[in-house]
């Protein structure tokens, strides 16, 4: 053995199925398949082997150098000079920029998180070309090294500043994309506004969409209301104009103690609408203004990852084609440790308001704490915020994730959880265990995709 010390991996988890068990590192996913029978040995072995300083001497004291070979191959034996805590290695691809385009919409959902207050919704705020195309140059200049780089038309209703999305094209593709080949343009919306032009802009220019669809036509428009047209009629209409064009969307669902009882049915919905992927969010349980929603909005956590499953098992759709069920499947792809829930805290998700304000996410509209600057000072970005929050938002430093197998798989989730909710001096105990819970629904969507994984593989 060469002269390094080595320790067991921290987080180790293990499933059990019909006399088989699965072993493998929380850090570095690289599964063992083994029976049960061997799976103690080797749990037996393990525990045995913590008891050395350093546990490259138990070969010379317990034996089995083929044993202790493999499990180093398989990283749950690992050099001790890993220091994750101190790690603030953001290693999630791609960057995104939220342009505000309004601050109000034409809908009222039930459950929005855009505060009245922090988004000013009665001022009908628009944003301007000089504002939008600023903040695209900064956003490019810190990512100039990134190939994967997204324009992200968002509100309120974006839509209804449509001129200024085709502007912000025209202007992007003469002045950036010739040095930034893959930048990309992306509309979220509730699709009510239907521009004439609309088609011919996203073929020409592969505008990607999401639309939300939260049920049948009677659930949808109880959570997406409007007082002058039937919202649900109105997006699906609009979305078989998309889908004759061959133009691809993507459909999302925001999950409420109303709807989540219906997510298979909708999933099939959202393949019927013409979607090429589905996304389930369980809904925030707090808006950008601190309103605490009615807790009996919150979806049963343990339903709602019940139903992810019951939609793959039902094949539905693939698991690359199920949000979050997707990240998940990533990140064991990847099989290196997530240490940050999103890219929020490396200004990867810089929501810009219509007057330049940028704020680290688009929940944290209005929030002084995760303000960036103004994009039309030099005072954007503000890395000292960005620093704060990677240092509190360390899964690491999550009080309620220390002792969690699973931690760097998820790292930590959401950080609106911890930003939102757990510093909220109005949250209660309820308020504060929901938004916990809705960060550690993949648990039993790690265990399930394993298994898959396992049959398909035999690892």
């Amino acid at each position: 053995m060469e002269n390094i010390n080595y320790k067991i991996a921290d987080k180790i988890i293990s499933f059990e199925r019909n006399g088989q068990t699965l072993i493998t590192s929380g850090i570095n996913i690289n599964p063992i398949l083994v029976t049960n029978e061997d799976a103690n040995k080797i749990k037996k072995y393990i525990e045995e082997i913590r008891k050395y300083r350093n546990i490259s001497l138990a070969i010379d004291h317990a034996g089995h150098e083929d044993l202790f070979m493999y499990l180093m191959d398989r990283k749950i034996i690992i050099p001790d000079n890993n220091n994750l805590k101190k790690t603030h290695k953001q290693n999630m691809k791609g960057a995104s920029i939220f342009l505000l385009l309004t601050q109000y919409c034409n809908l009222n959902c039930i459950y929005c998180l855009n505060g009245k207050e922090s988004y000013r919704k009665n001022d009908e705020l628009k944003m301007n070309l000089d504002v939008a195309i600023t903040a695209i140059r900064k956003f490019i200049e810190i990512y100039k090294e990134c190939d994967d780089l997204e324009i992200v038309f968002f509100g309120g209703e974006p839509l209804l500043n449509w001129s200024l999305i085709k502007d912000i094209i025209k202007y992007s593709e003469k002045n950036f994309k010739p040095s930034m080949p893959g930048l990309r343009y992306h509309i979220t919306t509730n699709l009510t506004i239907f521009p004439d032009d609309i088609i011919y802009w996203a073929k020409k220019y592969n505008i990607t969409f999401l639309v939300d669809i939260d049920g049948d036509e009677i659930t949808h428009n109880k959570l997406r209301p409007s007082h002058k047209i039937n919202s649900f009629k109105s997006t699906t209409n609009h979305l078989s104009l998309l889908r004759l064009a061959n133009i691809p969307y993507s459909l999302r669902t925001t999950v409420t103690s109303f709807n989540v009882n219906q997510m298979v049915g909708i999933s099939l919905l959202h393949k019927e609408l013409g979607g090429d992927s589905s996304a389930f969010v369980a809904v925030g349980p707090i808006n950008s203004d601190n309103f605490i929603m009615p807790p009996s909005w919150y979806p049963d956590i343990d339903i709602f990852e019940d139903n992810l499953i019951n939609i793959l098992n039902e094949n539905i759709w693939k698991p690359r084609e199920l949000f979050p069920v997707k990240n998940v499947m990533e990140i064991i792809e990847n099989g290196s440790p997530l240490y940050h829930g999103c890219g929020s805290p490396f200004n990867k998700t810089s929501a810009i308001c219509v007057n330049g304000d940028a704020y680290a996410c688009i929940y944290f509209v209005g929030n002084k704490k995760f303000y960036l600057g103004n994009v039309m000072s030099d005072e954007y970005p503000n890395n000292d915020v960005l620093q704060i929050m990677q240092e509190e938002s360390h899964v690491d430093n999550l009080s309620k994730c220390m002792s969690c197998n699973y931690k760097y798989m998820c790292g930590g989730g959401c950080p609106l959880s911890k930003f939102m909710a757990e510093e909220n001096k109005n949250a209660t105990n309820e308020l504060v265990e929901y938004s916990f819970r809705r960060n550690c629904f993949s648990k039993k969507v790690f265990e399930y995709l394993m298994w898959k994984i396992a049959d398909a593989s035999c690892v």
